[in-house]
């Protein structure tokens, strides 16, 4: 199942992640309607986003979510408390002299270091109970 948080619904409808191959549910805060394999999720403008989106998927019993997205996103994620674990994979033979800071764990706790090729993957696990 895709996950998408759309708030004004701009992504256009061309792309393909609204091919229809796979259930798809746009959180947003213009409409709430289900065609077929697309369903868009109306969200309340007064109330975050992440957290009514946490709150349906656990109403229909979705379990397990993988958030790949830009900082904002996974710092949104981060600062509600709303991971179990995170990776973070530092390449170390890439060098970018700008860019956008990356995300900042919060009440993290290290688990595991792990080296590939030129990559450092750092694995970490929320230090607060759920």
């Amino acid at each position: 199942m895709r996950l998408v948080i759309d708030k004004q619904l701009q992504l256009p409808s061309s792309l393909q992640l609204f091919d229809g191959t796979v259930k798809t549910i746009v959180y947003n805060l213009w409409k709430h309607e289900e065609k077929a394999t697309i369903c868009f999720y109306k969200a309340d403008r007064n109330k975050s986003i992440i957290k009514q989106m946490m709150q349906h998927l656990y109403e229909i019993k979705l379990q397990s979510v993988i958030v790949e997205g830009g900082a904002q996103l996974l710092q949104s994620f981060i600062a509600a408390g709303l991971w179990d674990e995170a990776r973070i994979i530092t390449n170390t033979a890439l060098k970018i002299k700008e860019g956008l800071a990356a995300p900042v764990l919060q009440n993290h706790q290290l688990i595991n270091t792990t080296t590939l090729q030129t990559d450092i993957i750092t694995y970490f696990k929320n230090s607060l109970p759920a």
